[in-house]
């Protein structure tokens, strides 16, 4: 019984240690319930068929008794060696890994968790002109992966077309899963989601992405690539910005725009409507960003960060200063508008008046003007 589970003789039988010691015991099992029948076949014979008169006694084998094991030796077939054979899960776990880091970026250090993403990743390290561009029909997007272009070509594409996913806990919807796990976050707090800390400022983010890209703030021009503006002197380190930057020279007419439901308000910029729609939301509606120095309070998070300067000593923050006059201020964003002091009109973009012929460099300096001109035209 036990050789029918033997391969051929030609072939050298490797069995592991369990299934050994598995089989053996097997086999000894039956040699000694074969060598009982024997025992019981002959006594039956020499009482001639008198079963009555033969005292057979049943037998219990306990085959963890090492004594009655039989060395593999005496069974033809198995060697008196058994090659062990060992699982290899722990190799193939090592090897994984040093494929990891092997598949390093050598540029960046970039580790991808496959290797078709570092030849992806490649590709931002390439110029425009060593590698093929894949452009977009409907829009302008253009990008060196062709797998880029696949999901972005998504974003025009009519919701019925393709699967849409919902946030289970607000009205957020997205035709991209990773786009809904990244705003899942939003939803979470720091104690329950991995929190990604730089090392230079307190900013803490939820999206290891937002770290690297707010990690630009604190290196030099020099150490990294900038981006442009062809028709004015705006300069930035982020390629996303200067593409909004652009809309800026650009007429309502020629991009699309975003217009409140509510009042009058339009812009060319998604984000600045999202954040508009929050001025006609109650404050027990919305999340509100409280001071803790004083009763200041905001609807925007980044008014109550410019905010909190306002806190601090000027030895604490960074100081902007005017290269043509001695106006310093600690908000960046205040320093660019008062620039436009020292600037003619046909130099920067102006707001002009649909009633009257108003003109000025300051949008909101418009809104307040059209206040009152609507007042006085009525």
């Amino acid at each position: 019984m036990f050789q029918g589970c033997l391969p051929n003789d030609d072939i050298n039988p490797a069995l592991c240690t369990p299934c050994m010691e598995s089989l053996t015991s097997y086999f000894n099992l039956v040699i000694s319930c074969a060598a009982t029948e024997e025992k019981k076949q002959i006594l039956t014979e020499n009482t001639e068929h008198d079963c009555n008169k033969v005292d057979i006694k049943d037998e219990v084998l306990d085959i963890r008794d090492k004594s009655l094991l039989v060395s593999t030796n005496t069974i033809k077939g198995v060697p008196e060696k058994v090659p062990q054979v060992e699982c290899d899960l722990r190799d193939r776990q090592n090897k994984y890994e040093e494929n990891v880091t092997l598949n390093k970026c050598k540029i960046c250090g970039y580790k991808p968790s496959h290797k078709g993403y570092l030849k992806t990743h490649l590709l931002v390290h390439k110029n425009i002109s060593e590698v093929e561009i894949y452009s977009c029909d409907i829009c302008e997007f253009r990008t060196k992966a062709e797998a880029y272009l696949k999901r972005h070509l998504i974003c025009h594409r009519d919701d019925s077309e393709v699967k849409i996913y919902k946030c289970e806990m607000c009205k957020y919807t997205t035709k991209r899963k990773g786009s809904l796990k990244l705003h899942s976050l939003i939803h979470k707090t720091y104690t329950e989601v991995k929190a990604y800390q730089c090392e230079t400022c307190d900013y803490r983010t939820k999206q290891k992405t937002y770290l690297k890209r707010h990690a630009l703030v604190h290196k030099d021009n020099s150490q990294v690539e900038l981006y442009t503006c062809d028709v004015c002197q705006y300069v930035t380190k982020r390629k996303e910005y200067l593409k909004l930057h652009l809309l800026a020279h650009k007429d309502n007419s020629e991009v699309e725009t975003y217009k409140c439901e509510i009042c009058e308000y339009r812009t060319k910029y998604k984000k600045y409507i999202k954040s508009h729609l929050l001025v006609h939301k109650n404050s027990s509606e919305v999340e509100v960003y409280n001071c803790n120095i004083c009763e200041y309070k905001s609807k925007h998070k980044r008014n109550l960060k410019a905010h909190l300067l306002v806190h601090k000593d000027t030895k604490e923050v960074e100081i902007y200063s005017c290269g043509i006059c001695a106006y310093n201020t600690r908000h960046k964003l205040t320093l660019k508008r008062h620039l436009l002091v020292h600037k003619d009109k046909s130099e920067v973009e102006t707001y002009k008046c649909e009633m009257c012929e108003f003109e000025t460099k300051y949008k909101n300096s418009l809104k307040k003007h059209c206040r009152k001109c609507k007042v006085n035209v009525n």
